[in-house]
């Protein structure tokens, strides 16, 4: 299991061993997440409401 933390939110991933011996990683490391919408469990989401002040706009 792979959990890395976002903010005040935690993602777990379960990746196998083979993907484990070769990421290698170690805690504290950083990393990088790419979540696909049909691989995410519809009871294990955690329900939060976010509201912006302002429109953001991506760089």
């Amino acid at each position: 299991m792979v959990h890395l933390t976002v903010g005040a939110d935690e993602i777990v991933a379960r990746i196998s061993r083979s993907a484990a011996g070769q990421l290698a990683f170690q805690p504290g490391d950083a990393a990088h997440a790419v979540l696909k919408s049909m691989s995410l469990a519809r009871d294990h989401i955690a329900k939060r409401t976010v509201s912006y002040s302002q429109p953001r706009r991506l760089k």
